[in-house]
């Protein structure tokens, strides 16, 4: 299994990551806006999710607030 962080690394809100594992399987874990933007933005441009060829399985989100889900 690899996790890696696609956005929020060095911030508090707003952070996605992606986990996969050895057969492939892809889970992002949360999108939500950053907790400094004062004007939520439309969807992250996530290549695979909002945009492109559908390349997750799922979409975990870990609680319903606005820095984690989007």
């Amino acid at each position: 299994m690899q996790i890696r962080i696609l956005k929020g690394s060095s911030q508090i809100g707003g952070a996605f990551s992606e986990i996969t594992t050895s057969i492939g399987t892809r889970i992002l874990i949360d999108f939500g806006d950053d907790l400094d933007d004062p004007e939520p933005k439309r969807l992250p441009i996530i290549e695979g999710l909002t945009t492109g060829t559908p390349t997750y399985d799922g979409v975990l989100i870990t609680h319903h607030h606005p820095d984690h889900c989007r």
